[in-house]
């Protein structure tokens, strides 16, 4: 998480220079860094001792807050298991969960937060950050565009573009069908960009 024992930020950590130079090269080609949204950050505070999470951040790659772990993952999709090699590197059962990293400080800014194997959402207790403990996992987050196309127009009805197609849902009432069916094409692809990076992580 960190190479040394002392208080960072999100800004200074090691694993964030990690994640945004090493594993972004080796784990995107060109055109799929084309897809990846350089994100700001908002590094928030701990939520229990007011600790500071820093500035501001432009990421292209990070790990959740707890903020974010709490909006975006319900509860059921936190427990992860460990790749084949992270098992390996572990010691321990590939079908036993693991704890995994928030970006969060928590009590003192030597400390981070991290999700119980449960999927217990974590305030108060941390993690050292330069910790050697290995059941800790790293779950690596993008936001990626969905649609590079033109604005929506609503001159002649309520026109969405979606990945190069359009579909009017005024004028038309298959667009529900064909956008329901275009959707369903780019989840399995999300599915499959998930996957990569999941084998692509076994490598660590």
């Amino acid at each position: 998480y960190n190479d040394y024992y002392t208080k960072v930020t999100w800004e200074t950590r090691s694993l964030r220079e990690w994640l945004n130079n090493s594993f972004y090269n080796i784990a995107f080609s060109a055109d799929e860094k084309e897809g990846i949204v350089t994100t700001r950050l908002l590094n928030d505070n701990n939520p229990s001792y007011n600790t500071t999470g820093g500035n501001f951040t432009d990421d292209n790659v990070f790990i959740l807050s707890y903020t974010e772990a709490d909006r975006f993952v319900p509860r059921d999709y936190r427990t992860v298991l460990p790749t084949v090699n992270a098992a390996q590197n572990m010691k321990q059962p590939a079908e036993a969960p693991c704890r995994w990293w928030l970006r969060t400080p928590a009590k003192y800014s030597d400390e981070a937060l991290w999700v119980s194997t449960s999927g217990h959402l974590n305030s108060a207790e941390g993690q050292r950050v330069d910790s050697g403990n290995q059941d800790l996992l790293v779950r690596p987050c993008i936001w990626v565009k969905i649609s590079t196309e033109q604005p929506v127009d609503t001159s002649a009805g309520i026109t969405i573009h979606i990945g190069g197609h359009t579909f009017n849902f005024l004028q038309n009432s298959e667009a529900w069908n064909q956008a329901s069916a275009y959707i369903e094409e780019i989840s399995e692809h999300v599915s499959d960009f998930a996957s990569k990076i999941e084998s692509i992580l076994s490598l660590f």
